[in-house]
């Protein structure tokens, strides 16, 4: 037959049975239950090698006929079968690279020694991976590097990091997870990359949104609620100047009354004087004297309270001492006090120009502070409550200090005192505002400042 008969037999039975061995690891290797394809193929690679072994025997019956062609034919139609008819070659592989290359995230996989064997576009416009990079570990690829800071790339694991792009922060959301074949055995790892930097700023902007919202919300509740307060405090106030006013006028008429009547019985005392004895002279006078007494008391309360009264938000600035409106708004407290125990007031009044207010609403924080103090010295235990309220000026502005000997506030409430709806008292006994409407009366509307400290007084 000759030496290029025996190689060209020699070389395509290699060619042969090599790829029939490839096409069986395939299938086994793809976990498919399909052994009638491995079944196919070795048909057809043992029917040519038997044919052409019976006709080399020394075979009488087959001496001089050939069916290697046949066999060969006959294997053709068996691959046929195995491959194609049996779905050996599926687009399995095609899909998944599809899948990849259209994902939005950036995938890399790693081989068991930690070099980049495979990448997919996104991870190239993600992190700029490139054909250079293939077969180099993590740290020796720059942004994965720096995603990957203090993070195996072998061991499962999720977590996010960030990235300086450019002149931006880019969040990534990062997955590993190691691959196993079908022994379990590591034969590399997968990294799995999602550039999240739009959903933090979304996140980001609905959070602010809703921070936003919440303060807005707050600060409308707290401004109706300061509507509502002033509109009670106003209504009170028109209330009360109407009722000062009608008691005014008859009480300053009974007084003229008195008065009128004191001369009277003067002259009368003085032509009588033999037959009234010296007792009942006197009694009369101190009648009289108590008489006008609490009539000027009355009139002294009603002009404090037209005085106090003269407030709303709609008022316009006018000359105001404060030195007076204390004055006022302590005659007003006077039985809040009585009512609350022994309580002294020192007053340290300086020398004050007049200002320019809004009259009522200084006398309304004055009250809020004064009842405050009061209801702190309710629980002094054999001492008695001290009230020291001083005055005094400079060149740009006045000051009023109200301090008293109750007990200190704890330092940890220091900073809420002024929120509004905050407050120490017992349900029902307070509603929070009266710190936070004084902090709006002197800041808001007078342009000063109010603050508290909590110094023992002694």
């Amino acid at each position: 037959y000759g030496m290029w008969f025996w190689f060209n037999g020699v070389f395509h039975y290699v060619i042969l049975i090599f790829g029939a061995l490839v096409s069986i690891r395939s299938i086994i290797e793809s976990q498919q239950q399909r052994p009638e394809t491995s079944i196919w193929i070795i048909a057809g690679i043992a029917l040519p090698l038997l044919t052409n072994i019976l006709y080399l025997l020394p075979l009488s019956f087959l001496r001089y006929k050939d069916f290697t062609p046949i066999a060969f034919a006959v294997t053709g139609v068996f691959f046929f079968v195995g491959v194609f008819w049996q779905r050996m070659l599926q687009i399995v592989p095609k899909a998944r690279n599809l899948v990849l290359n259209t994902m939005q995230q950036g995938v890399l996989i790693f081989d068991t020694g930690g070099l980049l064997v495979d990448y997919n576009p996104m991870a190239a416009e993600q992190l700029g991976i490139r054909e250079t990079h293939v077969g180099r570990r993590v740290r020796d690829i720059p942004n994965l590097r720096d995603i990957m800071a203090n993070h195996e790339h072998d061991v499962s694991q999720a977590f996010e990091s960030e990235l300086m792009l450019g002149n931006e922060f880019r969040h990534y959301d990062v997955f590993v997870r190691p691959v196993r074949d079908t022994a379990n055995a590591a034969i590399g790892s997968v990294l799995v990359i999602s550039d999240v930097t739009l959903r933090m700023k979304l996140m980001e902007d609905r959070m602010k949104l809703a921070a936003e919202t919440q303060r807005a919300n707050d600060e409308l509740k707290e401004t109706q609620m300061r509507l509502i307060h002033r509109e009670k405090l106003a209504s009170i106030g028109q209330l009360s100047a109407g009722l000062a006013h009608e008691m005014k006028n008859p009480v300053s008429f009974l007084q003229s009354n008195l008065r009128v009547l004191r001369r009277k019985l003067e002259s009368l005392g003085a032509r009588y004087a033999v037959d009234l004895p010296d007792s009942e002279i006197r009694e009369i006078r101190e009648v009289l004297d108590d008489s006008e007494d609490g009539f000027s008391r009355i009139l002294t309360v009603v002009d404090n309270l037209l005085q106090f009264s003269r407030t709303g938000h709609d008022a316009e600035k006018q000359l105001y001492d404060l030195n007076r409106g204390i004055e006022t708004t302590l005659q007003i407290s006077k039985s809040l006090m009585n009512a609350s125990g022994p309580i002294s007031v020192v007053k340290e009044f300086g020398d004050l120009p007049k200002i320019r207010a809004y009259p009522g609403e200084i006398n309304q924080v004055i009250l809020n502070l004064l009842t405050n103090a009061i209801h702190a010295l309710r629980n002094l235990l054999g001492e008695e409550g001290r009230i020291v309220i001083r005055t005094w000026a400079d060149d740009d502005f006045e000051y009023c200090r109200i301090s008293n000997n109750g007990p200190p506030i704890d330092p940890e409430l220091m900073e809420e005192i002024f929120e509004p709806f905050f407050s120490t008292k017992e349900s029902g006994q307070g509603t929070g505002l009266g710190l936070s409407i004084a902090r709006d009366i002197i800041s808001g509307r007078h342009g000063g400042t109010i603050t508290v400290s909590s110094d023992r007084m002694e």
